[in-house]
């Protein structure tokens, strides 16, 4: 499971740099000028599976949860109609990967984004009014930063019925934490700036100085920890599904596909390495893209 805490915590400590620097001694105009083809690679493969996931009700693929009609355990390339072949029950690999992202993907994204309404909202009302409340806050805070991630989720999962309502409860009470860090570290920052203390001076209220100046300066540097956050939840959503505390089958999931395959690893690998492949990729690409955003974001503030 990704370690959030060590990215937040590079966040929280990140100290400016000069103006004509990006990352490391490298001017921002020649960092722009280059633009790594793996960059475009993370994003195309991003895209794609998002548009499959979308579209796979409409696709021409057979029912991922019946037989395919090529037989049983079809090695990958042996039929043009199963690329990836088919598992023990003659389902298609192609139609069982298709159909899981739909879940690992939204479970996932879905999770993510309650986290960051929760995690901001509960930063800046921390970081904003401070003192008693800022106490209370912050000890809720450490206290389920001190759970082990995979613990917690095993804990809720086990409590609560194994589905996708689960999952993404799950995943966000896992998550909402490292937003809620960031947010309450940068509100405390943002607070102490003499738009915010004029704003003050001239008698607004708190609410509209928490929604008209807190807010916009402080959503943007968490929204970046987003793309982290959600591979970290795509990896915690497979890891549930494998130990067989995600989604019931036959419904699939990047995560039971894995452990489906398990038992065949030395006669039928294919079937646990296809999906762990796109489960690997799925999450480069997403922390790929989710580190070079937060990087572009930390040049632009500091020009």
């Amino acid at each position: 499971m990704t370690d959030l805490s060590e990215t937040t915590d590079a966040l929280l400590a990140s100290g400016p740099v000069p103006r004509e620097q990006f990352d490391g001694d490298m001017p921002v105009s020649a960092q722009r000028r280059k633009r790594p083809i793996l960059l475009w690679l993370s994003i195309g493969w991003l895209v794609l599976l998002v548009v499959l996931a979308i579209a796979a009700p409409i696709l021409p693929i057979e029912n991922p949860n019946v037989y395919a009609g090529h037989g049983i355990r079809t090695p990958p390339f042996e039929s043009l109609a199963q690329p990836l072949g088919t598992d023990n029950l003659g389902r298609s690999e192609l139609s069982r990967l298709i159909f899981g992202s739909r879940v690992s993907l939204f479970a996932s994204v879905v999770a993510a984004a309650i986290a960051l309404v929760a995690g901001l909202t509960v930063g800046i009302i921390a970081g904003y009014f401070r003192g008693r409340v800022d106490t209370v806050l912050s000890i809720i805070i450490d206290a389920v930063l001190s759970f082990p991630g995979l613990v917690l989720l095993l804990a809720l999962t086990a409590v609560l019925q194994p589905s996708v309502r689960t999952l993404i409860i799950g995943l966000t009470v896992f998550s909402w934490v490292y937003f809620a860090r960031l947010a309450r570290a940068n509100t405390l920052k943002v607070a102490t700036s003499e738009y915010v203390v004029a704003s003050r001076g001239l008698g607004a209220r708190s609410i509209r100085v928490l929604w008209r100046e807190i807010l916009p300066n402080v959503t943007a540097s968490v929204i970046t920890l987003a793309g982290l956050v959600i591979a970290g939840l795509i990896l915690a959503e497979a890891s549930l599904s494998f130990l067989g505390l995600g989604v019931r089958p036959p419904t699939p999931s990047w995560g039971n596909m894995i452990a489906d395959g398990e038992p065949q690893l030395s006669n039928a690998p294919f079937l646990v390495f296809i999906p762990s492949i796109v489960l690997f990729l799925a999450i480069f690409a997403v922390n790929y893209f989710g580190d070079w955003l937060r990087t572009r974001s930390d040049a632009a503030s500091r020009i």
